[in-house]
C-alpha cells in the first residue's frame, strides 16, 4: 500500500543517475540534513546560555543571602566553614541544575514529537494530552505557590 506517489519517482530518479546531477535535490538533502544539525547546536548554545544566566542570578542571590546575615550568625560559624559549605552547594546546584534542565527541555520535545505523531492518526489523543498537561500546570502552579517562602 502506497502512502505517497512521489517516492516512485524520486527513487527512480536516484537509481538512473539523475539524482546525482540534479543541484535541486542536492540543495534540498544538504538543507534537510544541515537544519536539524543547527537547530541542534543553536539549541545547546543557547541553554548553555539560559544556564550561565540563572546561575548568575542564582550565585547573586545566595551571595546576598550570606552577606545580609547577622553578625550573630559569623561568630558562630567559622568563615572556612561557611565559604566551603556555599561553594559546594554552589557547584552541586550549577552541575545538577544544568543537567537537570537540559533533560527536562529533551524530554519534553520528545513527548512532543510523541504525541504529534500519535496525534496525526488519532486526533483524540492531541485532546486529552492537552487535558492532562492542562491539569499537571495546574497541579505544579498550585504546588509551587504553597512551597514557597514568599507568595
Amino acid at each position: 500500500m502506497r502512502t505517497l506517489g512521489c517516492e516512485d519517482k524520486y527513487f527512480a530518479e536516484g537509481r538512473n543517475g539523475d539524482f546525482e546531477t540534479s543541484d535541486g535535490h542536492f540543495i534540498i538533502s544538504t538543507t534537510v540534513t544541515a537544519f536539524p544539525v543547527f537547530c541542534r547546536v543553536a539549541g545547546a548554545v543557547l541553554l548553555a546560555l539560559a544556564a550561565q544566566k540563572t546561575s548568575r542570578s542564582l550565585h547573586d542571590q545566595m551571595l546576598a543571602g550570606v552577606l545580609w546575615s547577622p553578625v550573630s550568625f559569623f561568630d558562630a560559624c567559622p568563615r572556612g566553614r561557611i565559604l566551603n559549605r556555599f561553594s559546594a552547594d554552589m557547584d552541586a546546584v550549577d552541575s545538577r541544575g544544568f543537567l537537570s534542565g537540559k533533560q527536562a527541555v529533551q524530554n519534553s520535545l520528545l513527548t512532543l514529537a510523541k504525541v504529534a505523531v500519535i496525534g496525526s492518526q488519532s486526533p483524540v489523543v492531541v485532546g486529552i494530552t492537552a487535558v492532562v498537561v492542562a491539569c499537571a500546570a495546574f497541579g505544579l502552579v498550585r504546588l509551587c505557590a504553597c512551597l514557597s517562602k514568599f507568595p
